[in-house]
């Protein structure tokens, strides 16, 4: 049996929205406890989550989830107040918790993250998660494998559990990338342009410099010996 005051300081935000969900749901279907099936339907509502993606990509249905909380008996209500008690973690929930917290251990992640719950919903030994798998079609060794390879991913991004944010960072990285990277050939390109001649001389056709230029008067004669000069195939020397 594990207390919240243990558990609760090392969760993800994802997680703790689905633990939060899965009391919601069984408070709202006036259930006595909070069992992993209540825990599973939470996390495939928790949009953003690693958990969620995993279940997508199993393809199990949420709705296989609720039909059998629905068949779940109701508790009464609480006589003093007439509204309905505040369930409490069944044994089989707490069990799933644990086994999260240990993968989590056991791979030297800082948080428990919704893959981590999910990995523990199936391996609590619950018959109604037994039953929900089942009927879709899939053993806990597919969950497992499916686990595995992101707890790989989680390796390399220890704070991963948000997919959205994590594409975006990774998008953001390959955009800043690109971008140095057309700077770099911009820089290149105009380095290459500029000739010497360019660098060491002055353009006198270049209508920003003959701004600054004064105007020529009654110099006819000595421009006509400098392009006359300038034309011949040999020069003298000055």
């Amino acid at each position: 049996m594990i207390g919240s005051d243990q558990f609760l300081e090392n969760l993800s935000t994802h997680l703790r929205n689905t633990i939060t969900g899965g009391l919601t749901l069984a408070t709202t279907l006036n259930h006595r406890e909070v069992s992993p099936a209540h825990l599973l339907f939470a996390l495939a509502e928790e949009k953003g989550s690693v958990g969620v993606e995993i279940l997508k990509k199993l393809k199990i249905d949420k709705k296989l989830i609720f039909n059998l909380l629905s068949l779940t008996p109701k508790t009464e209500k609480d006589e003093e107040t007439n509204k309905p008690k505040i369930p409490e973690l069944s044994e089989t929930a707490q069990r799933a918790l644990e086994k999260a917290m240990l993968l989590a251990y056991e791979e030297e992640h800082v948080y428990v993250g919704t893959e981590h719950l999910l990995f523990g919903i199936v391996n609590c030994e619950d018959v109604h998660i037994e039953s929900i798998l089942k009927q879709a079609g899939i053993n806990i060794e597919t969950v497992e494998e499916q686990v595995d390879i992101v707890l790989e991913s989680t390796n390399k991004f220890p704070n991963l559990d948000d997919v959205k944010s994590t594409l975006e960072q990774i998008s953001n990285l390959a955009n800043s990338r690109q971008h140095t990277r057309n700077q770099s050939i911009k820089t290149k390109k105009k380095k290459k342009k500029e000739s010497v001649l360019g660098i060491f001389t002055t353009d006198l056709t270049n209508k920003n410099s003959q701004k600054n230029l004064d105007p020529v008067i009654g110099r006819e004669e000595e421009i006509d010996r400098i392009i006359n000069i300038l034309s011949r195939r040999t020069k003298n020397n000055p």
